[in-house]
């Protein structure tokens, strides 16, 4: 065992290299104020769900990646030096942050961890980036004084982009893929709701008129039918439509300038990405909530009905030795397990209500109840 991990830490640094390479050269691609700027960045949120995915023993696969992306750009190789250093820090800073302080889940089936994921991922580490590679252009480069800003604009906002879509993507489909691959009924309205969220989307962003909000009903339907999953890839399949559209000047947000086009899309895409995976992390939360009410119910229905049996038992185990006529205890133990009863359908929600029987323990106990559980002396999963 000893001997392959080395080999499978090789291949893992190869696998991020060669997909963080693949997505620069694409992000690349629609750089158009500058070779090494872009504000479409998917490679941002790719290396920081590796991290986090893999551990920080990943990064070597980041910078490779980085710098065989940036070699090509035609900047000095001190500047691709830099930039590949901010790439890198950005990950690592991305993934510590949310380790670190955020008690970061990947599954993002709670609000604080898709909070943490924009804040801290999206906001902050990429100001590592940002930073570094703008100062990089700078020093190596031609680039102009009065250009720093704008630079540093579109990869600040192009990064975080790409940690807000590309990441949750990446994330949740490595920890929710085998849940998917068991919902075989629902695959027809997964390829339903993909065909309306794409059609909605090409017409959204085909023409001039700012018309974006309709996709978010099947924003809504995917993150609450199929949660973080459904989320995340409605997110990034809205965004590839428009990065498609608006790069070839087409749609709602497009401005004098590409790059400012690409990142007023991003934006929109970006906020409506969040918003899925918000509502998706409340809906997983509420449905956490129920199952917990439902846990505590048969909790206390496991209680009432071993309260009743144990009194009945001993009333009736004092009867038979002669020790005294329990008639009123029994009536008093009947009368305090109505009132137990009355308490917890009280309790419970109304939409959750409790059928016949739900509250028996199926023992060889109870009389003339073992046929109903199927098998005599068997315990029935208790309901409630």
């Amino acid at each position: 065992m000893r001997a392959r991990w080395p080999v499978r830490r090789v291949l893992a640094i190869l696998a991020v290299a060669a997909v963080y390479y693949g997505a620069a050269k694409f992000g690349l691609a629609l750089a158009y104020g500058n070779s090494s700027v872009t504000a479409v960045w998917p490679p941002t949120g790719i290396a920081l769900a590796a991290l986090i995915l893999g551990g920080y023993r990943l990064w070597p696969g980041v910078a490779l990646g980085a710098f065989l992306a940036n070699a090509w750009t035609g900047v000095p190789l001190g500047t691709v030096l830099g930039i590949t250093l901010g790439n890198t820090l950005e990950a690592l800073a991305g993934a510590y942050l949310l380790t670190r302080f955020a008690a970061f889940r990947p599954q993002l089936d709670r609000v604080r961890d898709v909070i943490a994921l924009a804040v801290l991922g999206g906001v902050v580490s990429t100001l590592a980036s940002a930073t570094v590679g703008v100062a990089s252009l700078w020093l190596g480069t031609n680039l102009p004084a009065d250009e720093i800003w704008r630079t540093w604009r579109v990869w600040w906002l192009g990064d975080m982009a790409g940690d807000i879509i590309v990441a949750p993507f990446v994330l949740v489909l490595a920890m929710h893929v085998r849940g998917a691959m068991a919902w075989p009924r629902r695959w027809g309205e997964a390829a339903a709701l993909a065909a309306v969220l794409a059609g909605l989307s090409v017409f959204a962003f085909s023409r001039s008129t700012p018309v974006g909000y309709i996709v978010f009903p099947a924003l809504i339907w995917a993150a609450l039918r199929f949660r973080q999953l459904g989320a995340a890839t409605a997110g990034v399949l809205v965004a590839g439509v428009a990065v498609a559209y608006t790069a070839n000047d087409m749609g709602p947000y497009v401005q004098a300038s590409r790059d400012d086009s690409l990142l007023l899309s991003q934006t929109f895409v970006s906020v409506a990405a969040l918003t899925a995976l918000l509502l998706a992390a409340v809906t997983s939360e509420l449905a956490r909530a129920e199952r917990a009410r439902a846990l505590q119910r048969r909790r206390q229905a496991l209680e009432i009905n071993d309260s009743i049996v144990q009194s009945l038992a001993l009333a009736g185990y004092r009867m038979e030795l002669g020790q005294g006529n329990d008639r009123e205890a029994i009536a008093l133990t009947l009368r305090n397990a109505q009132t137990m009863v009355e308490r917890l359908l009280d309790e419970k929600d109304a939409e959750a209500g409790l059928g016949p029987g739900d509250l028996r323990r199926g023992t060889a106990a109870s009389v003339g109840g073992e046929e109903e559980d199927g098998s005599r002396g068997q315990r029935s999963t208790p309901r409630a």
